[in-house]
């Protein structure tokens, strides 16, 4: 069964629009969430292991949304910037939106990468926000990262 926290770390509610959303899963818990994710209703087409990245096989926009949980910024020591920015893009190559949580590292604190990977993506043709969520681990752990394409949708009526 999922657990609350886990819905709550990417500001999902049960029975929201997402449901029907396809999408790619990215976490150390890999199939073990994402099974429980597939339980809830939730349409996960893919499972992305630490591994496989920064390549993933998927063609553009097979996703409407990747969740990536505890798999990025968690190990900020580890992966330079560069190596960061490859792992979002290549997110963003297959889903229309992404949302990553935590942003702390290992240590609880905020990871060196939010700033500049903030600016680089501010000047990209896609959309970045930090988003406070309801759930809260470890100190600062009620934040995520969400990135989205940009797109104007506007309805004009015709004239009758």
């Amino acid at each position: 069964m999922v657990s609350k926290a886990c819905l709550e770390q990417f500001d999902l509610k049960e029975g929201s629009e997402l449901l029907g959303m396809k999408t790619l899963w990215c976490a150390e818990e890999g199939p073990v969430l994402a099974n429980a994710l597939v339980a809830k209703g939730y349409n996960i087409r893919g499972i992305a292991p630490q591994a496989v990245f920064p390549i993933l096989t998927y063609p553009k926009d097979t996703f409407d949304l990747a969740l990536c949980s505890y798999f990025l910024f968690t190990e900020s020591q580890l992966l330079s910037t560069r190596a960061h920015q490859q792992v979002l893009l290549e997110l963003c190559r297959v889903a229309q939106e992404v949302r990553i949580f935590p942003l702390t590292d290992k240590a609880g604190h905020l990871s060196m990468h939010i700033g500049p990977l903030l600016q680089y993506f501010q000047e990209g043709d896609v959309q970045i926000e930090i988003k406070k969520v309801p759930w809260q681990g470890l100190a600062g752990e009620d934040v995520m990262m969400r990135i989205y394409k940009k797109s104007c949708h506007v309805m004009i009526p015709h004239p009758k």
